[in-house]
């Protein structure tokens, strides 16, 4: 099972991993009601209502906590989805109202009954997965922010533009690896860092007085990461330095990371780079292939 791609349902793929196997999971699983991914039936993201997305989550994640490590982490990139808009599903109309479709996917979808969540909302699902996750005995250590600065413009005229999306970072155990990242401080007064009388250095972490230019603290919860373009076909890539962020942070060289719902390969391909081993679940044949190539190019690169 390691350092391979497997196609298949991510919920049946994963009964086939041992238990304890993981130290790291890094995923985004596929958004409600906003991609039909060629026409796969009964896949995660079409369920009939909001409400029903979760569930399906909450039972997935069931099964990664299985085979996740007693001290390992996982991390969840979600994005919300507007009740009743092109991009997401729609609720049961009335006689004079009109067929509200999903023309953001390529498919029209199915109208659905679900009066709870009013149409043009916001259907909060990162809020609602976090909160069901933690019921569940998840421990959400943080709920981070990743801000896309070159999102795509917004022709919307009722709202803000939206441009970020919510990854949450779960542990099994009070106690878990994890390795504290630094960055460069932002603040242009740094004559008297906050907290410490000194600044720590990305390779020492050790406490001392040094140069404005040299300061680094510890990475923040609002990530600063542009969307990656590449030269392969996919609705959602992952940018590798959301994926290097992660693998470093939750992981050894030599430990395992999963990603069960693969997309553009970009966890297996940051794997391979750091010397991490990876597992690999896509279901869609094309994407493996396209996967394939992005992981072959690298190992060349090596």
């Amino acid at each position: 099972m390691i350092n391979r791609l497997h196609e298949g349902d991510a919920r049946e793929v994963i009964d086939q991993l041992e238990d304890n196997s993981v130290q790291l999971i890094i995923t985004s699983p596929p958004y409600w009601g906003l991609r039909d991914y060629e026409n796969h039936p009964n896949q995660l993201g079409q369920e009939e209502t909001p409400h029903d997305y979760i569930d399906e989550l909450i039972l997935f994640f069931e099964k990664c906590k299985r085979v996740l490590k007693d001290d390992g982490v996982l991390f969840v990139n979600l994005a919300d989805t507007y009740y009743g808009s092109n991009n997401g599903k729609g609720y049961q109309p009335k006689d004079n109202d009109k067929q509200v479709s999903n023309k953001g996917s390529g498919k029209s979808f199915l109208t659905y009954k679900d009066k709870s969540i009013r149409r043009k909302s916001l259907t909060g699902i990162p809020q609602r997965f976090m909160v069901k996750m933690i019921d569940h005995g998840w421990i959400c250590r943080n709920e981070i922010i990743w801000k896309k600065n070159n999102v795509m413009p917004s022709a919307v005229k009722d709202r803000f533009t939206v441009e970020h999306e919510n990854i949450y970072m779960f542990s099994k155990n009070e106690y878990y690896k994890f390795h504290q990242l630094k960055e460069k401080m932002k603040t242009k007064d740094t004559s008297n860092p906050r907290g410490s009388k000194g600044c720590s250095t990305p390779q020492s972490g050790r406490r001392h007085k040094c140069k404005q230019n040299k300061l680094y603290r510890n990475v923040r919860s609002v990530w600063e990461v542009n969307q990656q373009p590449l030269r392969i076909e996919h609705y959602a890539t992952f940018p590798e330095k959301l994926a290097t962020r992660m693998i470093l942070c939750g992981s050894d060289e030599g430990d395992v990371v999963l990603d069960p719902f693969m997309g553009s390969g970009t966890t297996a391909k940051v794997a391979v780079r750091y010397n991490r081993n990876f597992i690999g679940i896509e279901l869609v044949r094309r994407y493996i292939e396209l996967e394939m190539e992005r992981i072959d190019e690298l190992f060349k690169e090596t």
